[in-house]
């Protein structure tokens, strides 16, 4: 009789142990798996920060802010990208753009960075007045700001296109989110 109790104890034991392996086996199993789906999701949404900033960046040709001109003074000429961009109200973590312009040949790419400080940009005061540039804002939620950017030595003339693309703080570049002909004044 001792014989048959020790035997169902060890069976008991067994079924227990059993149990209990199949259950770690099932964790691991999940663990794995949900980390390996977990790192394909995230590499495919990469670059869909992107996404909100689609229609919330735009360039503003109406206002009359936004024009090329080139200047001589005797033998030197100086070539100025005036740009009005207006933001849209969707709030998304913008830590710059860029402005890409150029002529029917050649075209030419700007990065402005917010808190940056860069003598070659000057930004439309609320005195009307052209201010060169401290540390460039960039335009908040539903505001407007008007840049000038000299771009004498990117050595391109004729400038009558342009394009804006916002870069995302700790993300990507992302595509160019407007493009407008401009007029020469």
């Amino acid at each position: 009789m001792t014989n048959l109790k020790i035997l169902k104890s060890k069976s008991a034991q067994a079924e227990l142990i059993t149990t209990v392996l199949l259950i770690l086996i099932s964790i691991a199993a999940v663990v794995l798996v949900s980390t390996f789906v977990i790192n394909m999701v995230r590499e495919n949404l990469r670059g869909t920060e992107c996404f909100q900033t689609t229609g919330q960046l735009s360039i503003n040709v109406e206002d009359g802010h936004t024009y090329y001109n080139e200047t001589v003074d005797g033998t030197v000429t100086t070539r100025y990208v005036y740009l009005s961009i207006e933001r849209g109200t969707k709030d998304f973590n913008m830590s710059g753009f860029s402005v890409i312009f150029g002529n029917d040949f050649t075209t030419k790419k700007i990065q402005l960075m917010g808190g940056t400080s860069d003598s070659t940009i000057a930004f439309y005061n609320s005195s009307a007045l052209w201010d060169n540039v401290r540390v460039l804002e960039l335009p908040m939620p539903g505001e407007m700001k008007a840049y000038r950017l000299n771009i004498t030595s990117y050595g391109i003339s004729g400038v009558n296109k342009i394009a804006v693309s916002p870069m995302i703080v700790k993300g990507p570049e992302c595509e160019k989110v407007d493009e407008k002909t401009i007029p020469t004044k």
